[in-house]
C-alpha cells in the first residue's frame, strides 16, 4: 500500500516537473501551474451503529493534484481509508478538461456528480466542512449513500447572466451505478453493467437582489440491473439552498427518489454561525430520510428504513490550516436503538 501511495505521489510528481517537448517547441516547467496538497482527520467517537466501543481512529487521508496550462486543466485525488484492519486505496476523481469560453467547459473521467450543493462544494476533505462529517442522506457510496455521489464519463459546465440572475449549469452523462453484492452503490470505473447511462443535470443561480443566496435544482435518472436481471428505473430530484454571508452560514438540500414502485424523501438543514473573535463555530444539523416499505431500490441498497439525526456542535480553528470539532449525535433508525454519539476531531490541510 506504502508503495502504491509513493508510486501516485512520484508520478504526479514527475509530470508536474518535467518539461513537455512536441515537434516544434518545448513546453517549460514554468507555462504550468500547479498544486499538490492533503486533507487528513484524527477522529475519537463513543460507540455508535459502526463501533462497538469508544475508539480513537485514522480519517480518511486524502492526497490531490491539480495543473493547468492555457485552457486545459487536470485533476486527480487519491483517498487513503482505513476500513478495521485494512487499508483501501480509492481514486475519487481524475479528469481532463478544456475551458471553450464562460459558457463551455469540457471535462473527460470521474466526477463528482452534480447532485445538490454539497457534493459539488466541500468534496472529501474534512477540514473544508463546518461539522466532523457529511450528512448521513448524502453519504459517499462505500459509506452506505444511497444517492450516486461520482459518474465516470463526460461533464460540461457553464455560466451565464439572465438580467439579474447569474446561472450556472451542470450536465454530466456516464456509467450508470450499480450495487454491490454487499449492499452498496458503486460508479462501474471501467464498464457499465447495462446499455443504459446515467444523466445528471443541475442548475444553480445567484442574485445580487438576494446577496449571500444560491439556489439550485438538481437530478439524475439511472437504470439498476439486478442479479434476476430485473431493472430497476430509479430517478432523484433534488432541491438546494444556500445563504453565506458574514459569519452566518445556512445550507439547507432536500431529495426525492422514486422508481415505479415506491419513492423516498430525504433532505437536511444545517446553520453555523462563526464567532470570529474566539475562532469558533457553533453549528446543529438535522437529517432525515423517510422511505417507503418494499422500495425494490432501497432494499437491493441494505434494506434501509426511516431515519433521523440531530446534531449539535462547534468547530475551533486553530489556524487556517486545521481545526478542532467536537459533537453530540443523535442517530434514530426505525426498528433499532437510539445512539447518542460523542465526536472528536482534528482536521488538517496542507
Amino acid at each position: 500500500m506504502m508503495k502504491k501511495c509513493i508510486l501516485f505521489l512520484s508520478c504526479l510528481a514527475f509530470i508536474f516537473a518535467m518539461p513537455i517537448q512536441g515537434k516544434s517547441e518545448v513546453l517549460k516547467k514554468e507555462d504550468i501551474s500547479y498544486n499538490l496538497g492533503v486533507f487528513g482527520n484524527i477522529n475519537y467517537a463513543t460507540k455508535d451503529r459502526d463501533r462497538q466501543h469508544h475508539s480513537f481512529y485514522l480519517g480518511e487521508f486524502d492526497l490531490y493534484g491539480t495543473a493547468n496550462y492555457e485552457r486545459m486543466s487536470f485533476l486527480a485525488e487519491l483517498l487513503i481509508e482505513f476500513e478495521g484492519q485494512a487499508i483501501e486505496l480509492d481514486m475519487e476523481r481524475i479528469w481532463i478538461g478544456y475551458s471553450f469560453s464562460d459558457l463551455l467547459t469540457l471535462r473527460a473521467g470521474r466526477h463528482h456528480a452534480s447532485l445538490g450543493y454539497w457534493n459539488r462544494t466541500y468534496h472529501h476533505g474534512k477540514q473544508l466542512f463546518v461539522t466532523v462529517e457529511r450528512p448521513f442522506v448524502i453519504a459517499f457510496e462505500g459509506e452506505g449513500g444511497v444517492i450516486p455521489a461520482h459518474i465516470v464519463g463526460l461533464e460540461a459546465e457553464g455560466r451565464v447572466s439572465v438580467g439579474a440572475i447569474n446561472l450556472k449549469y451542470e450536465l454530466q452523462v456516464g456509467n450508470g451505478p450499480t450495487i454491490t453484492s454487499d449492499g452498496k452503490l458503486d460508479p462501474n470505473n471501467s464498464s457499465d453493467d447495462n446499455p443504459s447511462k446515467e444523466w445528471v443535470a443541475r442548475l444553480s443561480g445567484t442574485s445580487p437582489a438576494l446577496p449571500g443566496f444560491t439556489f439550485g435544482l438538481s437530478g439524475t435518472s439511472f437504470k439498476i440491473t439486478q442479479a434476476d436481471n430485473t431493472i430497476i428505473n430509479e430517478k432523484v430530484a433534488g432541491l438546494d439552498v444556500s445563504y453565506i454571508r458574514g459569519d452566518l452560514e445556512v445550507l439547507g438540500e432536500v431529495f426525492r427518489l422514486k422508481n415505479s414502485d415506491k419513492e423516498a424523501n430525504l433532505g437536511y438543514v444545517q446553520a453555523a454561525y462563526n464567532i470570529s473573535k474566539y475562532s469558533v463555530t457553533p453549528y446543529v444539523r438535522h437529517e432525515r430520510m423517510d422511505v417507503e416499505d418494499g422500495d425494490p431500490y432501497l432494499d437491493a441498497l441494505g434494506g434501509r428504513k426511516d431515519r433521523t439525526q440531530d446534531i449539535a456542535g462547534a468547530r475551533y480553528d486553530i489556524n487556517e490550516r486545521s481545526s478542532l470539532k467536537a459533537q453530540y449525535r443523535r442517530d434514530k433508525e426505525k426498528s433499532l436503538d437510539t445512539k447518542n454519539v460523542f465526536e472528536v476531531q482534528w482536521a488538517f490541510a496542507f
